[in-house]
């Protein structure tokens, strides 16, 4: 409103001196002209501090934004890279299951073999006693010695296994080794 009443009265001065009806002084036309001038420069100045502020609202406002966009891209970047470690944990996770179910199907075969192979050597092992007690001609120390050793066996059979590993692995590497190379064919 102030505007339109300054810029009013500049129109009304500019009309009265083109007017051939000049019935203000010089003086009056002067302090009129100042106070135009006064109040078109404070109106000036005022709408240049607006701009200032606006403009320096604005460049908050773009730095703002500009961190944002750069947290957004942050953010994205983060997701994916999660996105995958999820999908390689799930891939982990699926596959150890498959895993689990599969050693523990293998482990149930196993306890099935063990039982099986356990009650057979009990009834090798109780026909074994039962000859050697019944039918044997031997003597008492010596029935004793091998029902001893048939209890003994199961216990100490696994050293006795590693132990022939290891003489035949020392034969082997006695052994002499070829070095025959094979004739690569150019094509």
């Amino acid at each position: 409103m102030s505007n339109s009443i300054q810029f009013t009265d500049f129109n009304t001065l500019i009309n009265s001196v083109e007017s051939s009806n000049t019935n203000m002084t010089d003086t009056e036309i002067t302090r009129k002209s100042n106070t135009i001038s006064d109040n078109t420069k404070t109106l000036f100045n005022s709408n240049v501090d607006i701009i200032n502020r606006l403009l320096q609202e604005y460049v908050s406002a773009l730095m703002n934004n500009n961190n944002i966009t750069d947290l957004y891209n942050q953010y994205v970047k983060e997701n994916n890279n999660l996105d995958r470690q999820l999908k390689n944990s799930s891939y982990d996770t699926l596959t150890n299951n498959r895993r689990t179910y599969y050693k523990d199907q293998q482990n149930t075969a196993l306890d099935t073999y063990y039982f099986y192979l356990i009650v057979i050597y009990i009834i090798v092992f109780l026909s074994f006693i039962s000859y050697i007690l019944v039918y044997s001609s031997l003597s008492r120390s010596i029935q004793a010695a091998l029902v001893v050793a048939f209890i003994i066996l199961p216990f100490i059979s696994t050293y006795i296994l590693g132990f022939f590993m290891y003489i035949i692995s020392m034969i082997y590497n006695i052994l002499p080794k070829t070095n025959v190379k094979k004739d690569k064919k150019l094509i």
